[in-house]
């Protein structure tokens, strides 16, 4: 037997799961522009890494590794666009889906 019946539950259950999902953006928002940040760094100290150790490389990796690199996303132009990458969307979209679902179940118990 479900403790609650009526629908403020379901609307608690709406506005809960919009919270849950705000929360996550945010989260999200903060992780990518540390991602940034870490990936910045890391492109930076391997080029002064490789610069002052001059070590001979293998030209077939180094242009391996390079078309690689190419086709890597871009960094964001925009500081607010630093989450508009795979994965962070898809996290979010996990969280919404997840979401969306327990809402359904929560405001179907509540309102039979």
């Amino acid at each position: 037997m479900f403790p609650f019946h009526g629908r403020l539950y379901g609307i608690v259950a709406i506005v809960a799961g919009i919270l849950v999902v705000l929360l996550h953006i945010y989260f999200n928002n903060g992780m990518a522009r540390a991602n940034a940040i870490d990936k910045t760094q890391m492109r930076k100290y391997a080029d002064q890494i490789e610069s002052t150790l001059r070590l001979d490389v293998d030209e077939n990796l180094k242009k391996k590794l390079d078309q690689q690199i190419r086709m890597l996303p871009r960094p964001p132009r925009n500081d607010w666009m630093h989450w508009w990458q795979w994965g962070h969307l898809a996290q979010i979209g996990i969280t919404i889906l997840l979401t969306a679902i327990v809402v359904v179940f929560v405001w179907l118990r509540v309102t039979t």
